[in-house]
């Protein structure tokens, strides 16, 4: 039983090493065949992808679902889906799982309709640290936070 053990992680060891000389790590949302390993790769959300792959085509979708991040770049139309995060010179933007602690705080309006108000970060489980000028004297009950975007 032990023999067949070592034989056995044997394999999958020779199988992983393989895997990671014929692969490319990419964020996961660029890849369409992810390889077993993806250990290796030096950001925390990018999976090692099989070399050759091209990126899938992202299409434009109407309405946004909770707990779904938005849309990158759509190929076809060359629209732009999604919010981007630029730097102070904007020669660079953020990737998706870069800052996971960031949040948006938004107002709701009489409408439904969500206005951006501020940024925020997440301190501990259900507390938010942000601007109090500018939730000051707002109820609760009109407060969005949408993490997970960045």
């Amino acid at each position: 039983m032990w023999l067949m053990s070592v034989v056995l992680m044997s394999a999958v060891s020779l199988s992983l090493g393989q895997s990671d000389s014929q692969c490319t790590c990419v964020p996961y949302f660029y890849c369409n065949k992810p390889m077993a390993n993806s250990g290796n790769c030096q950001n925390l959300y990018d999976v090692c992808c099989e070399t050759g792959t091209e990126p899938p085509d992202v299409a434009a979708t109407g309405g946004g679902v909770c707990g779904v991040r938005g849309k990158r770049k759509d190929k076809t139309s060359g629209l732009d889906v999604d919010w981007k995060i630029f730097d102070s010179f904007g020669d660079t933007s953020t990737t998706f799982g870069e800052f996971p602690w960031m949040v948006a705080v938004f107002k709701v309006g009489a409408s439904g309709a969500q206005e951006f108000l501020c940024g925020g970060s997440i301190i501990y489980p259900n507390i938010i640290l942000t601007t109090a000028h500018t939730i000051s004297g707002l109820p609760a009950v009109d407060l969005r936070v949408k993490a997970g975007v960045w």
